[in-house]
């Protein structure tokens, strides 16, 4: 984990720096004394190497850097105001997409071949097809023009204006949770201890809930490291598409106003969530299946 953060900060850092453009490049120049200025604030004037050991000296502190853009404000500030309103977004689509995926598949599959498993495999297709900037646009003439249910874009506290993007940015994900839960819950109740279990008088609701749905969910946990790392990405579009002030717009804006420090304390923030997120996945997977903790 510490070696791919290493990697993700010095492949970040080289890479914004050796991008064309320059951070203070505006529609009126500025005079050389002043760019020259702002290029020893930041540390510019420095040679590559010393500007990469200088950035990494800080970052140990926990010092971000300030922001080129926003030139009274550091990146630790503009992280620590916008990151809480991703990560609502992000926990609140997540759930959404375990809930409705998990019910959804289970369902799917005790009416196999029939209506409602059509349907919902229908629907999961649907869903996998479709991206977000389709999806987005469409829930917000649906639910914010035509019922006029909730807010086409813009954030508050709360969960009114977090329902229409955390439901775009979860739908795709729902479906491949179902489609996941019905394989595996297919293959689970066809197993012989299952049908021991039907002939012994066991009720349908406690054969899934508590026989078969915690061996059925295995691939499903092993699906969550890249669902979650879909999530944490996907708010990128979707904060855009509904405005919402999180850090996945500042990461496409950073990127637009040549904003280095930006671009790499967003690369950071989101770098360590992935890191962590997949080590708690492999974690749940070896507490889930026993076979894994004789393979380790």
């Amino acid at each position: 984990m510490v070696l791919t953060l290493f990697c993700l900060c010095t492949l970040t850092f080289f890479l914004v720096r050796l991008a064309p453009g320059n951070p203070f490049e505006t529609e009126r120049h500025l005079d050389e004394v002043a760019e020259n200025a702002l290029n020893a604030r930041y540390g510019f004037d420095r040679s590559l190497p010393e500007q990469y050991f200088l950035y990494m000296g800080h970052l140990l502190q926990g010092d971000l850097g300030l922001s080129t853009k926003f030139q009274d404000r550091s990146i630790n500030d503009i992280i620590q105001e916008h990151l809480p309103v991703s990560m609502a977004l992000g926990a609140l689509s997540l759930f959404l997409a375990i809930i409705f995926g998990i019910g959804a598949g289970i369902l799917s599959a005790l009416h196999r071949g029939r209506g409602w498993d059509l349907l919902i495999m229908a629907l999961a297709i649907i869903g996998l097809s479709l991206p977000t900037f389709v999806i987005g646009p469409g829930f917000q003439v649906l639910f914010g023009i035509k019922l006029a249910l909730l807010p086409l874009a813009g954030y508050e506290p709360g969960l009114t204006h977090l329902i229409l993007p955390a439901s775009t940015l979860a739908l795709p994900f729902a479906a491949r949770i179902a489609r996941l839960t019905r394989a595996g819950l297919l293959d689970i109740l066809g197993q012989n201890y299952i049908k021991a279990g039907r002939s012994r008088g066991f009720g349908t609701g406690r054969l899934i809930f508590v026989h078969a749905l915690k061996g059925a969910l295995l691939p499903l946990v092993s699906y969550l490291g890249p669902a979650i790392a879909g999530v944490a990405t996907g708010t990128v579009v979707v904060e855009k598409i509904f405005q919402i002030p999180g850090l996945g717009r500042d990461f496409i804006e950073s990127a637009l106003n040549r904003d280095p420090f930006l671009v790499m304390g967003t690369a950071l923030v989101y770098g360590v969530f992935l890191v962590f997120s997949n080590f708690i996945t492999d974690l749940l997977a070896l507490w889930m299946n026993p076979r894994l903790r004789e393979k380790t």
